[in-house]
């Protein structure tokens, strides 16, 4: 396998194994009581339902695996929907707490 195909190949289980734990996880500590909510929430791209990092049950997920676990899309999938500006890209900001602690999920810098 190539890297690329490494990488499709891991996109994909990670959102079909990990996801729906990551889910479940964040709707728990987040109070969110319906799946409509979440989906709503993290196809809007809001932050404040992302899991406090560093986290010791979840390493950091990307809202394009976010995304991808909501909408039951694969790599490629959401790929082509990305191309065909189905689906907007973001940038992750991230915020910080009073204590410091940064609530996004992935790399401030990291385009998706």
């Amino acid at each position: 396998m190539t890297p690329d195909e490494k990488y499709v190949a891991w996109f994909n289980w990670h959102v079909r194994e990990i996801m729906p734990y990551y889910k479940s996880e964040v709707m728990r500590l987040h109070n969110i009581t319906s799946d409509e909510e979440y989906n709503r929430r993290v196809l809007e791209g809001d932050e404040s339902i992302y899991l406090l990092q560093p986290n010791s049950r979840f390493e950091p997920t990307h809202y394009d695996e976010r995304v991808a676990h909501v909408l039951g899309l694969d790599y490629q999938g959401l790929q082509d929907k990305f191309e065909r500006a189905e689906l907007e890209d973001k940038i992750a900001t991230g915020m910080m707490d009073s204590k410091g602690n940064f609530w996004y999920d992935e790399d401030p810098n990291y385009v998706f």
